[in-house]
């Protein structure tokens, strides 16, 4: 019995397309098996003992900052990232998030750099700001000898931007422009601190920064500039005059105001 020609196709193109699927099956299957055993063996060898980091060491910060830098560098590397590969492995610590965490933890960091010592201790520097300028949040206070140059409880240090990043203390005198700023820290501002604020605008600070400096150099001794919130400024500086009875060097402060209004 013949059998026809059409139902000798629809058989073979069936068996034919169920091969076919089967066969693309498997392959994804072994594909799928092999993707998982790479990925178990680079999990085994990034989380290997060898390569996991036991310490943390910080060098350049303050002493009383320290221990917290430290807790937050443990902190940034505890868990795994995908559930599988530890954050202490050396092999692909974070580094990047490392680096935010701790510029981040205080207001005094200037940069951090983080390399590997081995493979079981990271070395971390940190670069601390420099002070450009003492900020003050009160009115200046004038003594016999003219300007309290002291740093009291209510004066910090700024950077170049104006942002203030540390409480001031001791006696400054003039190694530092001064600037009083009674207004910062105005009822509307939680903190009884000025670190974490900006003294003013950091185009406002460089204008007054660059100011201070050509005072200086046109031969007038500056103590201070007191900041106001309507734009307007005090300068306060020391004339000095001998005394044509004594012949002694007295010393009055001398008051400049200014605005900017114009340049």
């Amino acid at each position: 019995m013949n059998i026809p020609r059409r139902s000798k196709l629809s058989h073979q193109s069936k068996s034919f397309t169920r091969y076919r699927r089967t066969r693309i099956i498997l392959i994804v299957a072994l594909a799928v098996v092999l993707l998982l055993g790479i990925l178990w063996g680079i999990s085994k060898t990034i989380n290997a003992q060898a390569f996991h980091i036991d310490s943390v060491q910080i060098f350049g910060a303050d002493p009383e900052i320290m221990d917290f830098l430290n807790q937050v560098s443990i902190h940034t590397l505890e868990g795994n990232d995908l559930g599988m590969y530890s954050r202490r492995s050396s092999l692909i610590y974070p580094h990047g998030s490392l680096v935010d965490s701790i510029v981040s933890a205080s207001p005094r960091i200037a940069g951090v750099t983080v390399r590997r010592d081995g493979w079981h201790s990271l070395i971390v520097t940190v670069t601390q700001k420099i002070p450009a300028a003492v900020i003050c949040t009160t009115l200046p206070d004038w003594n016999d000898s003219g300007l309290d140059t002291n740093a009291p409880d209510s004066c910090y240090f700024a950077d170049a931007t104006g942002y203030i990043f540390e409480p001031a203390t001791g006696s400054m005198g003039h190694i530092y422009n001064r600037y009083y700023v009674p207004d910062l820290l105005d009822s509307s501002t939680a903190s009884d601190s000025a670190v974490g604020h900006f003294a003013t605008s950091s185009r406002e600070f460089n204008s007054l920064q660059t100011f201070y400096s050509s005072v200086k150099l046109a031969g007038i001794s500056a103590d201070a500039i007191l900041v106001r919130d309507s734009g307007e400024y005090e300068l306060y500086a020391a004339q000095k005059f001998i005394s044509t009875s004594t012949q002694t060097i007295h010393s009055d402060p001398l008051v400049i105001y200014f605005n900017n209004t114009r340049s």
